[in-house]
């Protein structure tokens, strides 16, 4: 165990998870700073603005460089990210083609709230990288690039053909097994106290029970409540029909 935090600097490592397995080397995204020493190699040109992570520009570059391990039209999963999902992106992923002229990604975007179980990325690959990168020296860039390299490598190929195959990524399970695992997990992630209230929101969910104000559609408004007509604020006091302050 190496005994050091890091150079003190924050990088962004972008990630990928190919479903057969197979790794692709880590794409490295070095943080840099207007007030940084030109020793650390942080140093922002004077002309330039700081780069703070992951963002449309960057997401660009990472797909021209992740473009150097793809042949064949290939389905890219992505979270919902900002930068990931931003129109400039979206439009250059789509554009994006092979030497042969066919489309060279489909991208899909994983549902709202749903990369807890079905990103193979946050259901263990990034947990994986972690625990190998933390062991190693950190202490410079150099180092630092160099321990993202190892750490990845570390993980085997067939480790993330299993974590894709638990997301559902690949593999055969049926779509009604995958979402009945589903369920258990999100129920498991309720704590005791709530569970009544899951077992609440499933029943008015599937029409079992009807509650009161609760059953219109999205666009129907509420009518407003009396108050806010026949009522005023007066000052710290809301007076209504023109009763005493209360």
């Amino acid at each position: 165990m190496v005994y050091d935090n890091g150079d003190k600097y924050r990088d962004t490592v972008a990630l990928t998870v190919r479903g057969d397995g197979i790794d692709i080397p880590p794409h490295f995204i070095t943080h840099t700073y207007k007030n940084a020493s030109y020793a650390s190699g942080r140093r922002c040109p004077a002309n330039q603005e700081p780069v703070k992570g992951m963002n449309a520009e960057r997401m660009i570059e990472y797909i021209d460089y992740l473009s150097l391990y793809v042949f064949d039209t290939s389905l890219l999963l992505l979270d919902r990210l900002s930068s990931h999902s931003s129109n400039v992106v979206k439009s250059y992923i789509e554009n994006k083609l092979t030497p042969t002229g066919d489309d060279m990604f489909i991208p899909i975007y994983l549902p709202g709230k749903t990369s807890f179980l079905i990103s193979p990325l946050d259901m263990g690959a990034i947990g994986a990288f972690k625990s190998h990168f933390h062991k190693l020296d950190r202490s410079t860039l150099d180092l630092k690039k160099k321990a993202v390299v190892d750490a990845w490598g570390k993980i085997s190929n067939a480790a993330l053909v299993a974590i894709n195959l638990n997301c559902g990524i690949i593999g055969e399970e049926s779509l009604d097994s995958l979402s009945e695992r589903f369920r258990k997990e999100v129920v498991g992630i309720v704590p005791p106290k709530h569970a009544d209230l899951l077992d609440f929101f499933e029943s008015w969910a599937s029409g079992a029970i009807d509650v009161e104000g609760a059953h219109l559609g999205r666009g129907v408004n509420l009518d407003p409540p009396l108050q806010l007509i026949e009522g005023h604020m007066d000052g710290n006091y809301w007076t209504h029909n023109n009763r005493q302050p209360f």
